[in-house]
């Protein structure tokens, strides 16, 4: 995440792994809840990479998500099962 974004946290809750498409491949993406986010510098990237962010409410995502504008199905898995994770 730091070299991603230039934030660091100060905890790490391991939420879920789920397969990417079990009939065709081995893969997982391993989620996980970051939590006191703190921000330590400016992104870090690979020459190849090009990344952008921000910081949106959880309003504002559930809204995207039923508008498709974040419509991958593994990153709107993880994030309802780490806002299901919070509600524990």
């Amino acid at each position: 995440m730091r070299e991603e974004t230039g934030h660091t946290a100060d905890g790490w809750t391991k939420v879920a792994a789920l397969f990417a498409n079990p009939a065709r491949q081995t893969n997982r993406v391993h989620c996980f809840l970051a939590r006191g986010l703190n921000r330590v510098g400016a992104q870090s990237l690979d020459d190849s990479e090009e990344i952008s962010f921000e910081f949106v409410s959880q309003a504002e995502v559930l809204r995207q998500i039923q508008h498709g504008g974040f419509c991958q199905a593994l990153h709107v898995a993880s994030y309802l099962l780490a806002m299901a994770s919070l509600n524990r």
